[in-house]
């Protein structure tokens, strides 16, 4: 990617010749496609983009949750079925994330460099690539259940469950990977609102029909675990058609016109270029995590029991963080491309800003709370004083988490995800494994919990002063020399 001319904080790059000069064609009113992020004020702005995002992320927990107890009524060989699939849907909802953050980056600058033509040429181009993706992905997950699941300890009847389920998922991929790219899109425009009701629409859809279609009720089939995944791709098949329709018909982001196949590669390359290390990087937790739970299985059956109540928990209270850092890459990306370097580090202060409010926070709810929420859970004592130590520290975590999780997404928005990686890899593999081990040797479980809070403070503070370096260097030298 070549150099954009020199300028200095707080101007606005000039659109391309071409593309200006379409610009001045079109009507007086804003394009629906136009850059909001440009003015006004910047915690505003992340609320926007955060608080309907929030919700989509509610109410797909609450899926999940809902699933589980549905499944439970069957048996627990149900659930346990189920939970064999949650690394393979994790990894691959991972990927597809990581995918759409370099989907996001380069609409969100093109947004900003008021370059509407290549804007939709993006567009077009990211949902044909995820397309692209999800046939590849699919083809190899559903020739490879038997061998993958039963590598992860599924076997008899545990299978025979992995497979009804594993088999729609495959099926119906794509109308997972697809509206998750658009919901970027969408955001990339700053229509988080959109994003996030097509999120709870199909929340909803897949919530109505997960019972319908278990347990046959209405005259439909009993279907059973199979039911449980025909409802979950009932739900993103409607998200799927919503979401193609709106961008094309409504927001006018996407048609139908392909670009020549040489100008189409570039645009992969190019969102490939930042999507494809967060896509792998992504892959690193919950390998991580898989190590960690065996780790923390060897001290009990209460412990590792305590540390799923804890975790779920925490998801609850990692929601507003995440939804907080999903908006940051639009909001810096299309500041970024119109050059207004002075929003961008505003609004990576805000962000900042918000984590350690936020921590604070929760640190005193967790504080209060910490034994009495998981005994909603589990009444044994083992249980929750293992998950009532891992809440303590969560605040720790959670806060210093939010302080590098938006420095990382505002640079994946500038188009460097090095940042981003580095932060990710840094602090679960070359911190927080080790530093688990030891801990575990000199505290028990409990220096397992405190090892994962450490890292994660050591890469928030490294973080913080590391983009303060940058913004230093950004005040006497080229933008993209920075990076």
């Amino acid at each position: 990617m070549g150099e954009k001319p020199p300028f200095k904080s707080g101007e606005t790059q000039k659109p391309r010749a071409a593309e200006a000069a379409g610009a001045a064609a079109l009507p007086s009113h804003p394009p629906r496609h136009s850059a909001i992020f440009l003015e006004g004020d910047i915690p505003t702005h992340i609320r926007r983009m955060a608080v309907p995002m929030g919700w989509g992320i509610l109410a797909m927990t609450t899926v999940a949750l809902v699933e589980a107890y549905f499944l439970g009524r069957l048996g627990t060989q149900y659930l346990a079925a189920v939970t064999f699939t949650f690394p393979v849907v994790t990894l691959l909802s991972n990927l597809t994330i990581g995918l759409g953050s370099g989907v996001s980056s380069v609409l969100a600058r093109s947004i900003g460099e008021a370059a509407p033509q290549r804007m939709r040429e993006q567009a077009i181009c990211a949902l044909i690539l995820s397309m692209i993706l999800v046939g590849l992905f699919s083809a190899i997950g559903f020739f490879t259940i038997e061998p993958l699941f039963g590598a992860m300890g599924a076997k008899g009847e545990a299978m025979q469950l992995v497979r009804s389920y594993m088999r729609v998922f495959y099926i119906s991929m794509i109308f997972l990977v697809v509206p998750m790219i658009g919901n970027f899109i969408l955001r990339a425009a700053g229509d988080a609102r959109t994003a996030g009701w097509l999120m709870v629409w199909s929340a909803v859809v897949t919530i109505v029909l997960e019972p319908v279609l278990i347990f046959g009720w209405l005259g439909m089939p009993r279907l059973e675990i199979a039911g449980a995944a025909w409802a979950q791709a009932a739900g993103r098949a409607t998200s799927f058609v919503v979401v193609l329709y709106i961008l094309h018909t409504h927001k006018r982001m996407v048609t139908f016109i392909l670009p020549p196949l040489n100008h189409m590669m570039s645009i992969w390359w190019s969102i490939l270029r930042i999507g494809g290390p967060l896509a792998a990087s992504n892959m690193v937790a919950p390998l991580v995590l898989g190590i960690i739970t065996g780790l923390l299985a060897s001290f009990g059956e209460e412990v590792i029991a305590g540390f799923g109540v804890a975790a779920r928990i925490e998801a609850i209270a990692l929601i507003p963080l995440f939804a907080m850092t999903s908006g940051l890459g639009p909001i810096v990306g299309q500041n970024y491309g119109a050059g207004n370097i002075s929003r961008v580090f505003g609004t990576i202060r805000a962000a900042v800003k918000f984590s350690l409010y936020y921590g604070v926070a929760a640190g005193a709810l967790f504080l209060v709370l910490h034994n009495q929420v998981p005994g909603l859970f589990d009444d044994n004592p083992d249980v929750i004083r293992s998950a009532g130590w891992y809440l303590l520290m969560v605040p720790f975590g959670v806060t210093a988490m939010g302080v590098s999780s938006g420095i990382g997404a505002s640079f994946n928005g500038m188009g460097n995800p090095k940042p981003s990686v580095t932060f990710t890899i840094g602090r679960m593999a070359v911190l927080f494994l080790p530093l688990a081990f030891l801990g575990a040797k000199l505290f028990g479980y409990v220096g397992i919990y405190l090892a994962g809070a450490l890292a994660s403070v050591i890469v928030g503070v490294g973080a913080w002063m590391w983009v303060q370096h940058r913004r230093r260097l950004w005040g006497h030298r080229h933008p993209r020399a920075a990076l």
